[in-house]
């Protein structure tokens, strides 16, 4: 890493980082499994 001082800062940076594109893509799923069915569903009708 470039930040020798803090390594443990940089650390917990990345995992905020990893934690916050693992919710925005479960988000998204749900979301996209949402829009999927709501599509077929329209189908049906």
């Amino acid at each position: 890493m470039a930040d020798k001082n803090s390594p443990v800062q940089s650390s917990a940076a990345f995992i905020k980082t990893l934690i916050i594109v693992v919710i925005a893509i479960i988000i998204l799923w749900i979301f996209g499994k949402g829009i999927l069915m709501l599509i077929s569903a329209v189908k049906q009708m």
